[in-house]
Order: C-alpha cells, then sequence, then structure tokens
C-alpha cells in the first residue's frame, strides 16, 4: 500500500508538471498586448490563414476558455496549424517525424555518454593516488565547456575539411529492393554518428563529475564497497535531481547539433519556426520537449533506482518516497557553533590549503583584472570602429597573427583580424570582460538565493502541517517544470514572445533556470522540512551554503558557457565584444576550411579557462565550508 501511495504521488506530481508546463506555454505565447492573433499569423497572411488560426485557438472567446481549450487540445495531440513554416498543414501530421529524430538522438546521446562516463569515473575511482581521478576529472571539465554549437561545427568542418565522406545533414535515402531495411538502417545509422558523438563529447563530462559527487556520498555513508555499477546508481539516486538535469542538459545539446548539422528533429522545428515567427509550431515543440526531457529522466531515475536497489519493490518504494534526515538535537547543534568570524577565518584557512583552489583564483582574478582593464590593454579601445581597410586591392581580411604593425593603421594585431578588419585580440579582452561579469553576477545570486530560500524555509515548513506538504508538492511540481525545459527553449520562447533579440535580462532567466533545480534538492528542501522551527538558523546556514555552493560550482560555469553558446548561434546584444559573437562571425566566415583558426581557438580556450577555473574554485570553497564546519553534510 505505502508503495502504490508513493507512485500515486509521483504520478500526480508528473501530471500537474505537464499542466505547469502548458500554462507556462499559454501564458508564454498567448497572454500578450494587442492581438493574439497578429501575432501568430505572419505579416501579409491570406485571411484564409488568419480566420483559420482565430477559429483553431478561439481567439474571439474569453482568455480562460482559450486556456481550456489549449490544454485540451494539446492533451489530445492536436497542436492546430502551422501559420508560416509550412502555412494552413496541420502540425501533428509533421512535428511526430521530429519527435523520433530528438528522441533517437537524446537516447543514444544519454546512453554513449553514461557508458563512457561510468567507465571513465571507474578508472578515477579504481585507482591508487590522485593522479589518475586528477586526469579524468581534468578531461571531463574540457568536455563539459566546450560549447555544444561551435563543437558541432568545427567537426563540421574538419570533417569536409579532411574530406571523411561522413553525412553532415539528417536527410538520409530508404533503400529499395529486398535489401531496402538493411540500407535503411546503415543509412540512418551513417547520417547519425557525427551528430551522436558530438552529443557524446558535450555531456560525458558532466555525468562524470556528477558521478564524483554521488560517490562521495557513498563515502561518507559507508556504501562505496558494493558491486560498482549499483554504487554508481546509488550514488545518482542520493543526488535525485542530478538525473533530471542532466537529461535536460543533454537535451540542451541535442536542440544545438540538431540546428548544426540540419538533423530535422525538434531543434531545427524549433529554429525554423522561431525565423518565420510561427507561434504555433513554437508552442508545439516548446511543449514536446518538456515532455520528452521529463518522461525520459523519469525512466532513467526509476532504472537507477533499480540498479541500486536490486528488486523492483524496493525500487519502486525509494523512487516514489523522499528521504528524510535524522533531526539533530539543538543543544548539539547549538553546542558546535562557533562565531561568524573564526568560522570564516577557518574556512580561509581549509581553502588557502588547496592548491588546485588558491590556482582556479589566481588565474580568475587575472581574468576578471584583464577584462576590466580591456579597454586600456586592447589594441583598439573600440574595435568595431578601429578597422584595418578592406577596399585595398594588397589588403585582405583576416589577416593572420603578427607583430608588425599595420602599415595601414599603425596597429599590431598579435591574433590576427577578422574577416571586416577587426583586432582579435581586442576582441578576445573584451570577451573576457564579458564573461567575467556573467560569472560574478551569476555566482553572486546563487548563493545570495540559495541562501535566503534555505534560511526562509528553515523558518517556514513545518512537517506536521497540511498546507506546508500542499506547498511543497506545488513547489517541487513547480521546479520540475523548469528543469524539463532546457535553456534554449526559454530564450526561444522569451525572444519570439517579445518580439525582440535583446537579451540585457538572459543572465537573469538563465540564474532562475539553474536555481529551480535547487528547489526540488534535498540539500535546502529536505533539512529545511525536516528541521522545522526545532533548530536554529545558525545550525542551518553553514550547511545551506555548502549546498548552495555544490549547485553553484555547476551553475555558474554552465551558465557562463550557455550564455556564449547562445551568442555563438546568433542570439546576442549589445556591441557584440564577446566571445560568443567572436565564434559566430567566426564559423559564417567558415573560419575552418580558410584555415583561420586565430579567430576560433582563442575565444574556446577563454571559455574553458573561465568555466573550469569557476568550478574548482566554487568546488574547493564547499569543500572547505563542508570541513571547517562540524555540521551534518546536506547531501547525506
Amino acid at each position: 500500500m505505502s508503495i502504490m501511495l508513493g507512485v500515486a504521488k509521483k504520478a500526480g506530481s508528473i501530471v500537474l508538471v505537464v499542466v505547469l508546463v502548458m500554462s507556462i506555454n499559454f501564458v508564454t505565447f498567448m497572454v500578450l498586448p494587442g492581438d493574439p492573433a497578429a501575432s501568430m499569423a505572419p505579416k501579409g497572411s491570406n485571411p484564409d490563414l488568419y480566420e483559420r488560426i482565430v477559429e483553431e485557438a478561439r481567439l474571439n472567446d474569453p482568455l480562460l476558455v482559450q486556456y481550456v481549450d489549449y490544454v485540451l487540445d494539446t492533451f489530445t495531440g492536436d497542436f492546430r496549424v502551422s501559420s508560416s513554416s509550412r502555412p494552413l498543414a496541420d502540425i501533428q501530421e509533421f512535428i511526430w517525424d521530429g519527435v523520433g529524430r530528438t528522441l533517437a538522438l537524446l537516447s543514444l546521446g544519454l546512453l554513449g555518454s553514461f557508458a563512457i562516463g561510468v567507465a571513465l569515473e571507474r578508472i578515477a575511482w579504481g585507482g591508487r593516488g590522485r593522479t589518475r581521478s586528477t586526469l579524468v576529472h581534468g578531461l571531463s571539465l574540457l568536455l563539459i565547456f566546450v560549447p555544444a554549437f561551435s563543437l558541432a561545427l568545427t567537426i563540421l568542418f574538419v570533417n569536409v575539411e579532411l574530406g571523411l565522406g561522413l553525412p553532415i545533414s539528417g536527410s538520409s535515402p530508404v533503400g529499395t529492393g529486398s535489401d531496402g531495411y538493411e540500407v535503411l538502417w546503415s543509412s540512418a545509422l551513417e547520417h547519425a554518428l557525427l551528430p551522436v558523438s558530438t552529443i557524446i563529447l558535450s555531456t560525458t563530462g558532466l555525468v562524470v563529475l556528477y558521478l564524483r559527487e554521488g560517490l562521495r556520498d557513498c563515502r561518507r555513508e559507508g556504501a562505496a564497497n558494493g558491486p560498482w555499477l549499483s554504487t554508481f546508481a546509488s550514488g545518482l539516486v542520493s543526488l535525485r535531481p542530478v538525473v533530471h538535469f542532466l537529461v535536460a542538459w543533454t537535451m540542451t545539446a541535442v536542440l544545438l547539433v540538431d540546428i548544426a548539422f540540419s538533423y530535422g528533429g525538434l531543434g531545427e522545428h524549433m529554429w525554423n519556426a522561431m525565423n518565420n515567427m510561427d507561434i504555433p509550431v513554437l508552442m508545439a515543440t516548446t511543449f514536446l520537449i518538456p515532455m520528452m526531457v521529463m518522461g525520459t529522466s523519469s525512466i532513467l531515475s526509476l532504472s537507477f533506482h533499480l540498479l541500486g536497489e536490486g528488486r523492483l519493490r524496493e525500487a519502486l518504494n525509494d523512487w516514489g518516497h523522499r528521504i528524510t534526515d535524522a533531526v539533530p538535537r539543538k543543544s548539539e547543534a547549538t553546542a558546535n557553533l562557533t562565531t561568524l568570524r573564526s568560522w570564516l577565518v577557518g574556512v580561509w584557512k581549509s581553502f588557502r590549503s588547496s592548491a588546485t583552489g588558491m590556482s582556479a583564483m589566481t588565474v580568475l582574478v587575472i581574468m576578471i583584472a584583464v577584462g576590466a582593464l580591456a579597454p586600456v590593454l586592447a589594441v583598439s579601445s573600440d574595435p568595431n570602429v578601429d578597422l584595418e581597410p578592406t577596399h585595398f586591392p594588397d589588403w585582405i581580411n583576416p589577416l593572420p597573427p603578427s607583430l608588425e604593425p599595420s602599415p595601414y593603421t599603425d596597429m599590431i594585431h598579435p591574433l590576427g583580424t577578422d574577416q571586416i578588419g577587426r583586432d582579435a585580440y581586442s576582441l578576445w579582452l573584451f570577451g573576457a570582460r564579458d564573461a567575467a561579469i556573467i560569472m560574478i553576477t551569476s555566482a553572486a545570486g546563487m548563493v545570495t538565493i540559495g541562501l535566503a530560500v534555505g534560511i526562509a524555509a528553515s523558518k517556514t515548513v513545518d512537517v506536521a502541517g497540511l498546507p506546508a506538504r500542499v506547498l511543497d508538492f506545488f513547489l517541487t511540481a513547480g521546479a520540475r517544470a523548469m528543469v524539463a525545459t532546457p535553456i534554449l527553449v526559454l530564450i526561444v520562447a522569451r525572444a519570439t514572445a517579445t518580439g525582440s533579440d535583446d537579451f540585457s535580462l538572459a543572465t537573469m532567466v538563465l540564474a532562475f533556470y539553474a536555481w529551480a533545480w535547487v528547489l526540488v534538492a534535498r540539500p535546502i528542501r529536505e533539512k529545511a522540512r525536516t528541521a522545522g522551527r526545532r533548530v536554529d538558523t545558525g545550525w542551518m546556514t553553514p550547511s545551506i551554503l555548502a549546498a548552495s555552493l555544490s549547485v553553484a560550482k555547476f551553475g555558474v560555469p554552465l551558465i557562463t558557457a550557455t550564455h556564449i553558446s547562445l551568442r555563438t548561434i546568433g542570439l546576442g546584444f549589445g556591441d557584440g565584444l564577446d566571445w560568443g559573437t567572436m565564434t559566430y562571425s567566426a564559423f559564417s566566415w567558415s573560419a575552418p576550411i580558410a584555415g583561420d583558426w586565430h579567430l576560433i581557438i582563442p575565444p574556446m580556450v577563454g571559455v574553458l579557462i573561465v568555466c573550469s577555473c569557476a568550478f574548482v574554485l566554487l568546488d574547493r570553497a564547499e569543500h572547505a565550508v563542508r570541513t571547517t564546519s562540524s555540521f551534518p553534510s546536506l547531501n547525506s
């Protein structure tokens, strides 16, 4: 009975997530100022299309009626008609092919990344000394923070340049004759080889580092001596929301790779719909993508429970229920507290003893200083204005790196110029400033929000109170709805709904996404719910700070890398002096084929340095907080 109740609650939570995703979708695209039909039908549309859209969406009815009709249609698989991509065509007639292609990429990408990730972490886990572990986890950091879109384009260009002959698009011919099925499968696998390999490269590192986090929990609990596969599964189970985040991040890579390779999945449908302002198709894709993420992550989560527990009954029981940590006695918690100043001194001493942490901090300080001094250190204080001429017959941009002064502008170009004559070295310095701003603001926001949420929860949550349980249920479902929506989908939806590519608030959107899964994580929710009012805030604060850092060390670099990836696919704002716009311009110029790698390698190296150092710094800070205080770990 207990198992059935837990599974029923889990199913109820999933249904609520579906409704919340549809509600977010409806509000984003339908609750707009003016005439919604004018936004959904492109300018110059024929009257039949306009009337069909009004009729399908019931735009002449009250807003509540429109919402109910949209929910009912979506539940039954009716996504209405396309407005511009394929005018008046029923979306459900062509969208499911994209679903199949996306699901294939997602499934193969997850299987490959978990297989390689488990193998790499087993090598690191089973080795003696720290050398093997350092190499494996260092490689993982490099794999995580190579922007997926840039990696996909690089692989595409290398494939063409070296003449490898592998297909570079998603279309594959259908075989005929007696061996038709063999030809079809062979062609499908051949066309999926490059996209799937790119996805695996982009996500394997994250799998390795999350496995490391789970194994740390297993070691603390003394459960690291069982069969290695069940131990790894138990490690991921102990982190709970991590599986959902892994699937969502993999889906982001899938969508970017789909766009780069024109694979014909939901990513390409979404991108074409955005460029054509096809709101109905966008609503269909932004609903189906979260549903695929949620379904896949639920299956993976249950599979890990089954691998960890060994029996279906125990797996279902653990999957359907939340584990509650024991509540420490107030006297013990209070007796272990020290003054804030002495505690901070102890944290600093612990952090300072870490050579990797201090090295990461030093590199980041240098990068931040370089970014702040970019106008002084740059060859050009404004690369958009100070350009090498392009109208002389003997002067062709992009120029290769050189330490010789230019005969035209007298500028020195250590990293050469781009195709319009801008100094690449100056662009790189301004890109460091842009990355530093994103990194600092997101880190400060994450830790501050984490402390605020955790402390507020510790003051207000009462385990026995029915309102608190209902609020917790809705909070969990809301966070899962956010987790199920990949970052790229959020940004595309926002850009299309507002009709603008101004991403001045993009960092806030990304930070909110990163923190959504914290709300369902045990680090804050479980401790606060368990402790309630029986433990003072002094006991909660160091533990919640450690939990905040455990999230920030992944969130901060991933937000920075994603922000730059969005610029790389052309979603940007401002003066364009950033690493993402730099690589976007280089790939638009087909720099790999032209051999102008000086326009691609420096910004990608910059992303790797900033993101990797941010992860190491926050990881060592979390370790210092946990080891300095005598409070129990919140991940246990």
